[in-house]
């Protein structure tokens, strides 16, 4: 028993949480087309007497609000409903020769209207170069964001203003920021707002590769060792102003004043001997 009451409960939970969720609405194929290529909406129109037909050839009375639907393609769609809603149901023109539909008569339609967005990466090519080419769109007299597009895309919509920047990535770290800093700054007095699309060294790549062992020894402070002088396969020790030989100051054991210098004190230091003998027979 209280296992159905169980069941009873889970079914009435289900059919309210069903009930919440929003139904879907059929979209037909032309609908469809017209939402993911829209490239622009005019809002709040208002039909007059006699403008539009529904599907079915019925009439649209006026003073019933509309809206239109401009697309990548150069095509112009009708819509009830002062903006686009799950309710608005396509409309047609009686007198289809439109603004839009007379100048694609008399002068064919673009080939493109709307840039999609792309972002371009560097390539080895790139890297080997040291720098790579960026382009980027904004709309002509909108308040909209530029973006980054594809050098496929460049110029070929008269919708847009763009831009070129030579973007460096690969050498000496602050030769690279100061040479994107005057890239930026000639490309942001072309198209305002580009400099926010360019992190300070994006896809950047040093040239200084560091030893690892160098820099753990500049870290703590230990100077660099020594290297060594290699002659004819024999490895000899780098000459070094601190460690230069002298010549012992005191002669070696069983040294005779008599007998000379010892060899390597110099013949000057004979004679004094000989003299320093003769003073002794003096005594």
């Amino acid at each position: 028993m209280a296992t159905s009451k169980k069941l009873i409960n889970i079914r009435k939970l289900k059919i309210l949480a069903d009930a919440k969720k929003p139904v879907e609405q059929f979209v037909g194929p032309e609908m469809k087309y017209v939402q993911e290529n829209t490239m622009r909406a005019i809002n709040n129109l208002m039909t007059r007497p006699g403008e539009f037909v529904y599907a079915s050839g019925r009439p649209v009375r006026k003073g019933v609000y509309y809206h239109c639907h401009y697309t990548i393609n150069f095509e112009e769609y009708f819509m009830t409903g002062a903006r686009h809603n799950p309710k608005s149901q396509m409309i047609y023109k009686v007198d289809k020769q439109t603004d839009v539909n007379n100048y694609v008569s008399a002068y064919g339609a673009p080939t493109k209207l709307a840039i999609p967005s792309k972002v371009t990466t560097p390539t080895s090519d790139d890297y080997q170069k040291g720098f790579m080419k960026r382009y980027f769109a904004k709309k002509v007299n909108e308040d909209s964001r530029p973006f980054e597009i594809s050098v496929d895309n460049f110029n070929k919509s008269p919708l847009y203003e763009y831009v070129q920047v030579v973007w460096y990535i690969k050498g000496g770290r602050q030769a690279v920021q100061e040479r994107n800093i005057l890239s930026v700054a000639g490309a942001e007095s072309i198209v305002a707002g580009v400099g926010r699309l360019l992190p300070d060294f994006q896809y950047f790549q040093a040239t200084e590769v560091i030893d690892r062992q160098s820099r753990v020894r500049e870290l703590l402070g230990i100077p660099e060792p020594k290297k060594s002088q290699n002659i004819d396969n024999t490895v000899l020790p780098t000459s070094d102003s601190n460690n230069t030989q002298t010549v012992p100051s005191t002669p070696p054991p069983g040294f005779n004043a008599g007998s000379g210098p010892p060899p390597g004190f110099g013949g000057s230091g004979g004679s004094g001997g000989s003299g320093g003998s003769g003073g002794g027979g003096g005594y």
